[in-house]
Parts: structure tokens; sequence; C-alpha cells
């Protein structure tokens, strides 16, 4: 179970890390399939992290933040996981990255933190 929730989360981190920049002010189309709602779920936690993060808050509580505004899309997302698996995995892996929502976005914070030290 922690192996596969780590080989999850790495995947996951993978998806995350190759966000590009979003513009100020940006609101995410709807989601309508697969690749658009990795896309979107990035999108909306780069700019929710553009808002809510001054670098000084506690990681966590801008993840908690973040996560009650990303809802919409994080849903989307989640539903999309499994597409291509059958039923049984699909089942897993989905209950596998909602159960480390919070854990997932603190880790996306403390990554936009250190790209944004590096500038």
């Amino acid at each position: 179970m922690a192996r596969t929730r780590l080989i999850l989360l790495a995947a996951l981190a993978g998806l995350l890390s190759g966000c590009g920049s979003v513009t100020l002010g940006y609101v995410p189309p709807a989601v309508d399939d697969g690749a658009n709602a990795t896309k979107t779920f990035k999108a909306c936690l780069t700019d929710a992290d553009r808002q809510l993060d001054d670098g000084n808050a506690n990681p966590m509580a801008v993840a908690d933040a973040i996560q009650s505004r990303c809802a919409v899309q994080f849903a989307a997302f989640q539903k999309h996981l499994g597409q291509g698996l059958m039923p049984y995995d699909a089942h897993v892996r989905r209950d596998a990255v909602g159960a480390s929502e919070n854990y997932m976005i603190t880790a996306y914070v403390l990554r936009l933190r250190r790209a944004k030290a590096g500038d």
C-alpha cells in the first residue's frame, strides 16, 4: 500500500512538474477530457499559489486554501486518472490520489517556492 502510494505520488509530481506559467487573472476553462483535466488542474494550482502564497505562510495552510479553491478541477482530474484501466485498478488509483490530495498540493506549493527562490 505504501509503495503504491509512493509510486502514485511520484507519477503525479512528474505530471505537475511540467507546469508552465499562467497569466494573472486566469480563469480555467471547463474540463472536458483527461488531458484538459490535468492541464486545468495544474493551471488552477499555479494561479491559486500565485494569489495566495506570500512565501512566509505555513505551506500546509496555503495548500488547504488552494485545495478548496481548486476542488472542481481536482475532481475532474481524479475522475480521468483511471481511464484505460480495469475498473478495480481505476478505483484504487483514484482513491490513492484522493487520500493524498493535501500532501500532493503541499509538495507542489513547496516546489513553486523553490522555483521562485531560484529566480
